[in-house]
């Protein structure tokens, strides 16, 4: 089965175009999709739908950790993808700001997204519908 659309959460480890504003980084992910959305208004959808609205004409450089992992979870979900791939979504985020984008991701599963989350929280776990616990390479059922 092929995957036809996918999102991925780039870790905040990865390198943000340092020279881009939030906003701009956000925005090349929809590609073709530019003729049919209005660009600047889905990103700043998808960065309000993270609580960084605030950040649009900041440059990525000057964010946070936490404020870049929202960035690039909002790059991630910009498109709306039929799946989205986060691996530690929460990982920089405070314990408040995590539960906040737990329930962003909650509400994409609800319209239809799928969601796949690699996260070694216990907390962030739970909160997902199905848990597949890995160790030492090997499904180990819970």
């Amino acid at each position: 089965m092929e995957v036809e659309h996918t999102g991925k959460n780039h870790s905040s480890r990865e390198v943000l175009f340092s020279i881009l504003t939030t906003e701009t980084f956000v925005t090349p992910s929809l590609g073709l999709l530019q003729l049919i959305f209005d660009v600047k208004q889905e990103a700043l959808k998808a960065l309000k739908s993270l609580y960084i609205e605030q950040l649009a004409n900041k440059k990525v450089e000057n964010l946070s950790g936490g404020q870049k992992q929202r960035v690039a979870i909002a790059r991630a979900i910009v498109t709306k993808p039929s799946v989205l791939l986060a691996d530690e979504p929460t990982g920089a985020l405070d314990s408040k700001t995590s539960l906040e984008i737990i329930g962003v991701i909650k509400s994409l599963n609800q319209q239809g997204m799928t969601s796949i989350i690699v996260t070694h929280d216990i907390n962030v776990a739970n909160e997902c519908r199905k848990i597949v616990n890995i160790e030492d390479g090997k499904n180990v059922d819970l």
